[in-house]
């Protein structure tokens, strides 16, 4: 599922080890050079590809997506591994050693300011995947086996069906190479032990037992708020028959909304009389929401902060939660009353990156994997004769290749030095022998769980837990019917658990943060040295005692489990004022984020493109013009005589085609 092979090493080419990547048919500069496949970066590459710019795209490592691709086979042949950049940085530093005598850049007309990458483009280590451990069982799959999982290293992640992203797949044409299966079940975890399905629609709301009445009044109106709030600005919420019991809550014309509007008890909702969400810009989401009704600490506040508007602790603002929340309302229901606001990628994160590298070899680009940068340095824009009066940035291959290009990006982690860093996000790959929560549909189901702050033992002060409980309808892990044909130690089934909590304290470990959340799923005792790290007894049996409590029923046992650590840009805002210390033609790119969602992500990239290519890059993938009807009729004619298609059959619109074969979904 990649875009295709990478441009491998040639007979006779220059470098013994590296293609030739300049002159003919290469351009002599390139308009941009990516250096890594993370999702920022070829979001960029592909808009940059779409647009008619020259792009060329490296990787040092040996398949896509960086941060945000998937767990490599282990070369002990069980398990997985999280890729290290240890070898490259010593492949790196062996290469500098060899050639310290060689001045890459006598140009007289470079700058003496160069950027250094350690790991030849790859995430450092010292910065990235802080504190990885891996514990493998008896169970662990081996063999040929473990080819039939794709297990994520940034998850649980997902698209909202109204958010920024899955727009920017439309527009982008990225579309056509993703599949999605929409989020059967979000539950919350209670202070009493017990998971509550979180409440998506009217019908849902009232059938509703751990909430009180005077809650689900305080909840109907403060949504219903929003929605307000969210229609006046433009956004449009709420689709199908609007008086269905499982409608949006407050769609357009709702029976809910006009019953609010005749309850005498209840203020009615005018577009000039509403009041705005938040007070200032610093305001925290708990307090607004308690300022419109909605009490702190209570079930109806702790489902809206950390389920549906997807905060990742209680120092969210007011201004982000809600911008969340609205994107999470938008979503229900959009594409169908059986679909949710959620929406989980087939085969995991990994195939976005992948996506945006085929749309942008599509459109010209070229991709060169095993292909890694030492290091770069830059030409004054002030030499007109030989640049044009632009500022070229020369980067140096890891065979010693001399690369021009006007513009540069590269993946953040790839300069190494975590001096800098105040957040990080521990991330959990666990796989399970069985389903850890109840789940209706026996061949599977993708269920999202969510701890709130202080409820799981060991968690970080004042941040939420998420854990996606994963099946074989993601392709996250093997179908049953083909496991039963395996031997033992083998199990009947199972499921991947992907888990991540957002932390500051730089002295914890991924393994600190997120061990209590795993024995409260799953049965750690197989596990091969880990209870090593449980050194009192008592607070082990508690766990035990309260682990059955939730699942009510023997937990399945963890075969394979991996903890890792990443640094976590602080904010959008932050990580785009740091280029200013770049030159004005670099940008960096951020590895995977806190969020559950992309939000983010599409935020910087979109900031990268504008700083690179100004008013002239008309944005990150710009409308297609409107055309005539005739001439949409005749281009669509043309498609189809060229696949071979009849022009019935493929009269179908790209959303359409996105989510034509979503499965279901219920409470998400």
């Amino acid at each position: 599922r990649s875009p295709g092979r990478a441009v491998g090493p040639r007979r006779g080419a220059m470098h013994a080890d590296e293609p030739p990547l300049t002159g003919d048919p290469h351009p002599e500069v390139w308009d941009l050079i990516c250096v890594g496949t993370g999702l920022a970066e070829t979001m960029l590459a592909s808009a940059a590809a779409r647009a008619g710019k020259s792009v060329l795209h490296l990787d040092p490592a040996d398949a896509y997506g960086g941060a945000f691709g998937a767990f490599a086979e282990s070369p002990g042949g069980v398990g997985w591994d999280v890729p290290s950049s240890a070898d490259l940085e010593r492949r790196a530093a062996m290469r500098d050693g060899l050639a310290s005598d060689e001045n890459f850049f006598a140009d007289e007309n470079v700058e003496h300011a160069e950027l250094r990458f350690p790991a030849l483009g790859a995430p450092v280590d010292a910065r990235a995947r802080l504190g990885a451990t891996t514990y493998c069982s008896p169970a662990t799959p081996s063999g040929s086996i473990r080819r039939q999982f794709c297990l994520d290293r940034s998850g649980p992640r997902l698209a909202l069906g109204a958010d920024n992203f899955v727009d920017l797949l439309v527009r982008s044409g990225a579309h056509k190479y993703v599949e999605f299966k929409a989020l059967d079940a979000t539950n919350i975890y209670k202070r009493d032990g017990e998971f509550a399905a979180v409440p998506a629609s009217r019908a849902e709301v009232f059938r509703d037992k751990t909430l009180s009445l005077a809650e689900k009044r305080a909840l109907m109106r403060v949504l219903k708020h929003v929605v307000r709030v969210a229609e006046r600005e433009g956004t449009v919420v709420g689709a199908g028959d609007p008086d269905a019991a499982d409608a949006a809550v407050g769609a357009p014309g709702s029976e809910w909304r006009a019953a609010a509007s005749e309850d005498s008890s209840v203020e009615p909702l005018s577009s000039d009389s509403l009041s705005p969400l938040y007070e200032r810009e610093d305001e925290l989401f708990s307090t607004a929401l308690e300022r419109l009704g909605l009490g702190q600490n209570t079930s109806a506040s702790i489902a809206v902060q950390f389920a549906l508007a997807l905060s990742g602790d209680e120092n969210e603002t007011a201004r982000d939660g809600f911008a969340s929340l609205t994107a999470y309302l938008a979503s229900l229901h959009r594409f169908g009353r059986d679909v949710g606001a959620a929406l989980v990628p087939l085969y995991g994160t990994g195939e976005f990156p992948q996506a945006f590298a085929r749309l942008a070899a599509v459109h010209g680009a070229t991709y060169a994997l095993r292909v890694g940068v030492r290091r770069v340095a830059f030409s004054p824009a002030g030499d007109k004769k030989k640049n044009g009066g632009e500022s070229i940035a020369i980067a140096v291959t890891a065979g010693g290749q001399r690369l021009l290009c006007r513009a540069l990006a590269a993946g953040d982690a790839a300069f190494g030095g975590a001096a800098a860093a105040t957040r990080w996000v521990s991330r959990m790959t666990a796989v399970v022998d069985g389903a850890c929560v109840p789940e209706k549909n026996k061949s599977g189901e993708t269920t999202m769980l969510v701890f709130p702050p202080g409820s799981v033992r060991g968690a970080p002060a004042g941040a939420a837990t998420r854990v996606a409980q994963m099946s074989a309808a993601t392709g996250a892990c093997p179908l049953r019917a083909h496991l039963e044909k395996n031997a033992f130690p083998y199990p009947a089934e199972y499921r991947v658990l992907q888990a991540s909590v957002a932390s500051r304290d730089p002295a914890r470990s991924a393994e600190d943060d997120l061990r209590g959340v795993l024995e409260l799923l799953a049965d750690t005792g197989s596990l091969r040295g880990y209870d090593a790290g449980t050194k009192d007894p008592e607070e082990k049996s508690r766990t035990d005692d309260e682990a059955e409590s939730v699942t009510k029923k023997p937990r399945p046992r963890a075969v394979w489990v991996s903890f890792h650590r990443e640094v976590a840009p602080e904010n959008v805002r932050g990580f785009v004022n740091s280029w200013a210390s770049l030159p004005r033609n670099v940008v960096t790119c951020p590895g995977p984020d806190q969020r559950a969602d992309f939000a983010d992500l599409v935020a910087v990239a979109e900031a990268a493109h504008a700083r690179l290519w100004g008013e002239d890059g008309n944005g990150l993938f710009p409308a297609a013009k409107k055309t005539s009807d005739a001439e949409e009729e005749d281009a669509l004619e043309g498609a189809s005589r060229r696949r071979g298609t009849r022009r019935e059959d493929s009269d179908e619109d790209e959303m359409d085609a996105l989510l034509r074969d979503l499965p279901g979904g219920i409470g998400a």
